[in-house]
Formats: structure tokens, sequence, C-alpha cells
């Protein structure tokens, strides 16, 4: 155990080369290719300020940490809707998710839509020429192993479309994700390299390869009253080559396993987060209010089923 995990460390650190003379050359990563993926999965994690690797135990896992998803017991499907950012107009990002447990491994679907419309064209004489739309979409298909109790692994397979006007095309990428449990049942390890095969997109000539990153994340109890009351915090760690490390923190503190208050703040886009959770049996409505410091505020909905 302690060599794989060893090697999947190793493995990160190659995958990925932190060289600081460019990563502080270029602090921003705004306009990188899938940048849509970035606006997350889920509204739980969403509203724990997507500090989501090291917990991802629920139907979102697929996204944020592919081996999460053998924490599911039975099935579980999660909705969500939102229209980000309150001042810039005609966004819409919308996804369902689906996991599922089996005897000897767990599997995920989860698809990712995001559009924009009412975007200004203009000519060569700069006078405008009416308006068009852009949505991109991402559906991701993960397994999940566990060679053990206190380590899993997961990959996820991505088909991502990309569509401007007329122009449409599509890519493959694939990630790769690793969680481990201490001895210490609080505290908990994970790691996903995304875009491990890098997603290739091709709109009329230019080619553009979606981003290589490595997430870090840890999870931990701090305290805990009986079944009355819960906590957990999480953080994440994300690196990019070309950019500076972006730190991601949430905490989530939970009242008879039924109702939950959770916050969080992520320094990649200055994003502090806030929602709500209520749960009864197999049935849960999520809500998180993110407030972006340039763009405004984004509400987010969502559904979960346990079955």
């Amino acid at each position: 155990m302690r060599r794989f995990i060893f090697f999947m460390v190793i493995f990160s650190l190659i995958f990925l080369p932190c060289r600081l003379e460019n990563a502080f050359a270029r602090e921003g990563d705004a306009g990188a290719p899938g940048a849509f993926l970035k606006l997350g999965s889920g509204v739980r994690a969403l509203s724990m300020g997507k500090a989501f690797v090291a917990l991802a135990d629920d139907a979102s896992a697929s996204y944020w940490n592919p081996a999460g998803l053998i924490q599911i017991k039975g099935g579980e499907i999660s909705l969500m809707y939102a229209e980000p950012f309150g001042k810039v107009a005609g966004i819409t990002h919308q996804n369902i998710a689906y996991a599922r447990e089996t005897r000897y491994f767990n599997y995920g679907l989860n698809f990712i839509y995001a559009g924009v419309e009412g975007l200004e064209r203009y000519n060569t004489d700069a006078e405008s020429a009416g308006n068009f739309g852009s949505q991109e979409w991402a559906l991701l298909t993960s397994l999940a192993y566990s060679p053990s109790p206190r380590c899993a692994w997961g990959t996820t397979f991505k088909l991502v479309n990309q569509k401007i006007e007329d122009y449409q095309a599509n890519g493959f990428g694939a990630d790769l994700g690793l969680l481990f449990k201490s001895d210490k049942k609080p505290l908990r390890v994970g790691i996903t390299c995304e875009n491990l095969t890098q997603p290739a997109v091709k709109l009329r000539d230019t080619v553009e390869y979606y981003p290589r990153r490595i997430h870090y994340g840890i999870m931990f109890k701090p305290f805990k009253y009986r079944q009355i009351l819960t906590s957990l915090v999480t953080a994440d760690l994300v690196s990019q080559t070309d950019t500076v490390p972006k730190q991601f923190y949430g905490t989530e503190i939970g009242l008879y396993r039924m109702v939950f208050l959770r916050g969080g703040y992520n320094t990649a886009s200055l994003e502090q987060s806030f929602g709500s959770g209520l749960k009864i049996k197999r049935f849960s409505v999520d809500y998180a209010y993110l407030i972006h410091p340039y763009l405004g505020d984004t509400h987010r909905a969502g559904l979960a089923l346990k079955f």
C-alpha cells in the first residue's frame, strides 16, 4: 500500500513539473480550453468552495475524484441547475450525475453543460452584425476499484464537445484518481490527475489542448457529538504548469445528519461560497450561493436521490 501511494505521488510530480519561473509568470488561466468545466459539478461540492477531492462521496465524484465513487452504496442520481454570474446575462450551467455500486467495482456517469447566448458579433468595420451563442458539454464515464479497505483508485474517460455558431468539434481525454483513508478514520487524502490524456478540440484551423492539472486534497473531521452534531473540513491544492497553485477550502456542519450548513473559499476565482442542505431518508435538497468579486453572484439548486 505504501509503495502504491509513493508511486502515485512520484508520478504526479513527473506528470506535472512545477517550474517556478513559468508558474509565477502567468498567475491566471482565464480563457484556457475547457474552462467551462471549472464551474464544477454538484451543489454540495460547490458550496464547500470546490474543495472536494478528498471527500468525493456522492455522484459528482466522477468529476472531482473518480476513486471516490467506491464510497457509493447502492445507487445515486443528482441534478443541478444554475444561471452563473448575475452580472453576465445569458449563461446557463446544468449537471446530471449518476453512480452505482456493483459487486467488484463502482461506476458513474456525469453530464455537464454550459452555454451562453446573446454574444454580439462585429464585422471587420467594427459594426454590429447580430448575436450568436456558444455551447460546451462533457460526458464523463468513470470506474472505481478498491484493492483494500484503506485505498481506492479510479479513472474517468471524458468526451467533450464545443460549439460556436456553426463550428463544432469533439475531444477525448482521461483522468486518474486516488483516495487513501488513514488508520485514523477522520482523516482522508485524495489525488486527481486531470487530463492525463488531454482532450484536443479543433475549431476551424486551431487545435486547443485542455491543460493538465494535479489536484491534492485532504479531509478531516475535527469534532463529532454522538449523532447530533457532525463536522468536516476540506482543503485542496491545484497545480498546473505555467500558473501559480490555487487553494480551495471548505467546511460542513451537520445536525442530526439531516440539516447541513456549508461554506468555502478559493483563490482561483476568489469566490466565497455558502450553502445548506436538507436530507430526508434517501432524498436531499441542496442550495449554494457563490459570490464572485467581479462577475456577480450565483444561485445553484440541486436534488439528489439514493436508491
